[in-house]
């Protein structure tokens, strides 16, 4: 496959469903329905209200978080003003009441600013009510119910309104590109949210000079998008959003994930450049993991790459949502030696792991509190490892070590992930080559 087709089918990988778009209109429409039947005593179901977040920009890979904001007569925000302590959160017990007359049996809670509507599909609404400002149509005031309840505002329209158009500007790239960089964040474990990724993106191709050329230039665009994310100012706090220019500030640390995935985009044009399409894959898969295209081998190739496959993905076991960061290092040492080194020093020396080395991997750090699961991944690879029929990959709940010793040459790695509520919420990798 050339580079063109292989970024095409998967950016298509990473498009919803479509019978699931369809699910969502139809859940969508209902609730409007509901809530305009209740708050203004109309039975229109699309009336005041808006697809908004990344489902809204289109841009979401997933549809486990749709949002929704419906705003309400002003009237409303008066009769909420009036209460002597947070009328903000009586306002999302009325919401969730009358959604509750559409869904009786669904899993409906008032959460801080929305209402989550969670069906057991694993389709989930998050339904901000909100009041639209009396001077400026694209500004909505919506409620906040932590400290006593306080209005915040948002300008979704403009957010959408600027990825659309720069998008059709740009010839689709623009709206690819906020998709394959959330498949990296759920692969690589980057907490990020969905609107300072789709800012990111817009900010790196309003300046690439490629930004409205095919999907032939796809691997330059993994490649500088990277390394753009990986100069951006560690200081910074907050950037501007693309199109309402609203603060949006940084969740979490990605620059050294944002390094890791540049080097492996060399790495993977290195190989298309060589013709080694297997290798070349395999790095990409790297980046953005299995939803990626595996290569098309040959008949006279199968032989060679044919081995007992163990390996399992977390993805197949959970739902994937980070929200925390999370770092994993190895203690590298030697029986008989107090000597200790760790595996990060070895990888930033480009140093690769001699044999007959005991590894303890461990959580470095971790920015969630407990209680949660832990989940290992080793996987091992290279040629020695599937004639042994050990590259392993089965994912094991453990605990905050993994005891590991170095056997067979090869560029190996390690996975931690951590589980709350059924969701992975925090994963990291770390390579382990040995010679």
């Amino acid at each position: 496959m050339s580079i063109a087709q292989k970024f095409e089918e998967f950016t298509n990988n990473l498009k919803i469903p479509q019978d699931k778009v369809e699910t969502i209109r139809n859940r969508y429409e209902a609730i409007t329905k509901r809530l305009n039947t209740d708050f203004w005593n109309s039975s229109s179901e699309t009336e005041h209200s808006l697809y908004v977040g990344s489902y809204g920009r289109d841009t979401d890979i997933k549809t486990s978080d749709i949002d929704v904001l419906f705003w309400l007569p002003l009237d409303k925000k008066e009769q909420y003003e009036n209460y002597q302590s947070n009328g903000q959160s009586a306002l999302l017990q009325e919401i969730k009441k009358s959604i509750k007359g559409t869904y009786p049996k669904t899993k409906i809670k008032a959460d801080g600013q929305v209402v989550v509507v969670d069906f057991s599909d694993g389709i989930c609404f998050e339904l901000l009510p909100c009041f639209k400002d009396e001077e400026d149509n694209d500004t909505f005031w919506y409620v906040d119910t932590h400290n006593g309840g306080k209005w915040r505002k948002t300008k979704p329209r403009l957010e959408r309104d600027e990825i659309r158009e720069k998008n059709n500007e740009w010839k689709g790239n623009l709206k690819r590109l906020c998709r394959m960089a959330r498949a990296w964040r759920d692969d690589a474990g980057v907490s990020m949210g969905g609107l300072l990724i789709d800012t990111f993106a817009y900010n790196f191709l309003k300046n690439w000079e490629y930004k409205d050329k095919s999907f032939a230039y796809y691997d330059w665009m993994i490649r500088d998008f990277f390394e753009f994310l990986s100069k951006q100012d560690d200081t910074q706090k907050y950037w501007l959003a693309v199109g309402s220019n609203q603060q949006v500030y940084n969740k979490g640390k990605f620059k050294r994930k944002a390094k890791i995935a540049h080097k492996l985009a060399l790495e993977a044009i290195e190989y298309e450049e060589k013709q080694q399409e297997y290798s070349a894959n395999e790095k990409w898969r790297d980046i953005f993991g299995k939803v990626f295209p595996k290569a098309i081998i040959s008949t006279e190739s199968l032989k060679e790459y044919s081995y007992e496959n163990t390996e399992e993905f977390i993805e197949d076991k959970f739902s994937i949502d980070i929200k925390f960061d999370l770092k994993i290092d190895c203690e590298v040492s030697q029986k008989h030696s107090l000597m200790n080194n760790l595996l990060s020093v070895f990888l930033q020396k480009n140093i690769k792991l001699p044999k007959s080395r005991e590894l303890k991997f461990y959580i470095s750090e971790i920015d969630i509190s407990e209680p949660y699961d832990i989940y290992w991944k080793v996987l091992n690879r290279g040629s020695e490892a599937k004639i042994r029929k050990m590259i392993r990959g089965q994912i094991n709940k453990g605990n905050k070590t993994q005891q590991e010793h170095t056997d067979f040459m090869g560029n190996h790695y390690v996975e931690c992930y951590i589980v709350k509520n059924n969701v992975v919420v925090a994963r990291d990798r770390i390579d382990v080559p040995i010679e």
